[in-house]
Formats: C-alpha cells, sequence, structure tokens
C-alpha cells in the first residue's frame, strides 16, 4: 500500500460499573486529522461488547473500501453494503468483518482483565 495516506484508528473497550454497559474509545488520527469520542452500549437481548465496537467502527464507513461483490471470501455476515458492521454479532464476527475491507489494515488486538484494544491501519 504504498504512496497511500495511513490513517490509524485505536479501539478500547471496556466495561465500567455495576450496570454493565460497555464504551468504546475510539482515537483516529493521520496527518491532517485527529478525532476522538466514546460509543456506549446498552440494553438488553444482544451482545453489548462487540456493539460498541462496531458503533465506533461504523463513523468511519466512509474511509473503508471493499473487495469486489464477486470476492465470496470477502463477504461475511454482519457486513452490509454501505460498509457498516452489525451490532450484537460478536467481537469475532467483527474482526471478520473488517477484513473484508482492501485498505484496512488490522495490526493488533490486546485483551486484557479490565479493557481490550484493537489498532486499525486504514490505507487512503
Amino acid at each position: 500500500m504504498k504512496n497511500k495516506k495511513q490513517s490509524q484508528l485505536t479501539l478500547t473497550y471496556y466495561t465500567k460499573g455495576r450496570n454493565n454497559y460497555w464504551y468504546c474509545d475510539y482515537v483516529y488520527s493521520n496527518s491532517n486529522d485527529y478525532k476522538t469520542g466514546t460509543t456506549k452500549a446498552t440494553g438488553w437481548g444482544y451482545d453489548k461488547e462487540s456493539t460498541c465496537v462496531s458503533n465506533a467502527i461504523n463513523l468511519f464507513k466512509d474511509k473503508y473500501v471493499r473487495y469486489n461483490k464477486y470476492a465470496k471470501k470477502y463477504t461475511r455476515y454482519g457486513l452490509y453494503e454501505d460498509n457498516t458492521i452489525s451490532y450484537g454479532i460478536g467481537i469475532g464476527a467483527v474482526l471478520g468483518c473488517i477484513k473484508c475491507f482492501k485498505n484496512v489494515k488490522l495490526v493488533r488486538t490486546y485483551y486484557g482483565k479490565f479493557e481490550n484494544n484493537i489498532i486499525l491501519y486504514i490505507y487512503e
């Protein structure tokens, strides 16, 4: 991916308090832009951990480039045509959906005791 601008998206997700709400702090940075924020997942009946992560990833859906529609290897359950990732499908499925983008590289995943971390490079 030479001669392309590299951006980094860092996602740190965790739960806090007794209410079992999940939060995802995101940091998006490249040479021109820097954005931070937090997404929150609450409710019943779905995986809140993966929901807060997919909500953060979906904020930058316009930067992702998919493989063409004939590349069956790069289609996945939970990934929609507009590059959004469904909520409540599990962290493994969210990471699988990320692999369907040809300009995104999954650099690191860390599963800690109190927080988890995902780092993505986006080549624009």
